[in-house]
């Protein structure tokens, strides 16, 4: 079972309880194919669009698996339910590759389209675990930090924290 669901609420923090925690309002739910959903949601105080486009593939001894799966769809939720027989010793890999873009995104034309387009155009994880790796050395070439201490325990402590920090920001920005 692999899906979207757009139905999230905020309210896992009590104090906040009392404040409406349903931000999202659908706006379009469906398959696009076989193994791609496709979701695009606003948010109900700024109505900014959020639209995700989700491949899912099955591969067993690294074949692709030609399996048709069933279709679940509500509003604000769209899920596809794959039926796999597994045998022991053979493995099974499930890859989810998704697109995610915002109304806010530049250069682009509208983002429920651009999502589309970039899930169907993404080559497998493999390749898009290459790229990813490549991107992250890059970045950690350019804003990693070393701190010299003479207590080796503490600076990696402090090391540690700072790397998450940086690990934040830059994921964020």
């Amino acid at each position: 079972h692999t899906g979207i669901d757009g139905r999230v609420t905020n309210d896992g923090v009590e104090r906040y309880q009392a404040l409406n925690g349903n931000h999202l309002k659908p706006v379009g739910a469906r398959p696009l194919d076989a193994n791609t959903l496709f979701l695009e949601v606003r948010t109900r105080q700024s109505h900014l669009h959020v639209a995700e486009a989700v491949r899912t593939r099955l591969f067993s001894n690294g074949a692709p698996l030609d399996i048709e799966p069933e279709f679940i769809g509500e509003a604000g939720y769209v899920a596809h339910e794959y039926a796999v027989e597994v045998r022991e010793g053979t493995p099974l890999v499930a890859e989810k590759v998704l697109a995610l873009h915002s109304s806010q995104d530049r250069a682009i034309a509208e983002c429920g389209l651009e999502a589309r387009q970039a899930v169907a155009r993404a080559p497998e994880f493999d390749e898009l675990l290459r790229e990813h790796t490549l991107v992250w050395q890059q970045l950690w070439r350019r804003f990693d930090i070393e701190l010299t201490e003479a207590d080796p325990t503490e600076a990696r402590r402090e090391v540690c924290i700072l790397h998450l920090h940086i690990f934040h920001l830059l994921q964020t920005a």
